[in-house]
């Protein structure tokens, strides 16, 4: 299934719940705020998601609206900006009073709308992966997401480490909240096991990603098939001292996961580069 597949089948189930909420029964139209990285370092991922907006609205009034309501969807882009996210959140509630927003592709941007649409009791959906936009619910009623958290991905990666006897790990983020609160979901995830950070590194900065691409299959000449740049060069440097997988989190993709083939043969090369994957 594509990204645009997918993104359109979660948000029109999580609109119907979004809408319930709102005062959308008294409305003519059906407005929908939508603000995504459409432009920057994210847009890798807030470019099919934007698309899919542009798709949504005629799709959706083709069949008829919701419940025979036509729907107007509202879209800002971003540009992969938090302040600029905040600034499109206060405008769609004060300018163009939607009845539900759907925003942010990334975590940072995610977590700093919050109090808008908390204050203005206005439905959020969020299409990124930290725990923490939804957590603690009772601080997060008007908030909702769509993709896994980054607890369950972290959580899957440890739990897989310890399978696999292995005991030593290096963390590499972006210096952001996104980072932060998958190092916070990691040392939980490690508590009570014999797993241990050896190493964190934190990257100022989002780099400009690259054209989605397909990752390949890690073999020993290839084992980072799906990573660039001198972050995955700095993790290859780590493993010739020490016995290392590395989980990879950046904002442009938020992944937590890492290669579970390549452990299989971490004496010779330990480090574990992860492919991206959601926010």
């Amino acid at each position: 299934m594509t990204r645009s597949a997918f993104v359109s089948r979660v948000l029109t189930a999580g609109l119907a719940l979004a809408l319930a909420m709102s005062t959308v029964a008294l409305a003519q139209t059906i407005r929908i705020g939508a603000t995504v990285a459409a432009t920057g370092a994210a847009s890798a991922l807030g470019e099919p998601e934007a698309n899919t907006f542009r798709m949504l609205q005629d799709q959706l009034n083709a069949a008829g609206g919701i419940n025979g309501v036509p729907v107007e969807i509202i879209f800002l882009d971003t540009a992969s900006d938090t302040a600029q996210a905040v600034t499109n959140v206060n405008r769609l509630i004060q300018e163009n009073d939607v009845h539900v927003i759907i925003c942010c592709t990334i975590s940072a941007n995610s977590l700093a709308i919050i109090d808008p649409v908390q204050a203005a009791l206005v439905p959020n959906i969020s299409l990124a992966a930290s725990a923490a936009i939804i957590e603690p619910v009772e601080q997060r009623r008007w908030v909702f997401k769509t993709p896994q958290t980054d607890r369950l991905m972290i959580t899957g990666i440890v739990e897989d480490m310890v399978a696999n006897d292995l005991t030593t790990l290096a963390y590499l983020a972006i210096d952001d909240a996104y980072g932060e609160g998958g190092l916070n979901e990691l040392n939980a995830a490690i508590a009570g096991t014999d797993v241990e950070v050896v190493r964190i590194e934190r990257r100022t900065g989002v780099p400009t990603p690259t054209s989605p691409r397909r990752c390949s299959t890690p073999s020993r000449a290839n084992p980072t098939p799906c990573s660039s740049g001198a972050s995955c060069a700095t993790l290859r440097s780590w493993s010739r001292s020490s016995p290392t997988a590395a989980i990879r989190v950046r904002s442009t993709s938020a992944t937590a996961s890492a290669t579970r083939a390549s452990w299989s043969w971490r004496e010779q090369q330990p480090t574990v580069c992860a492919c991206p994957s959601a926010r």
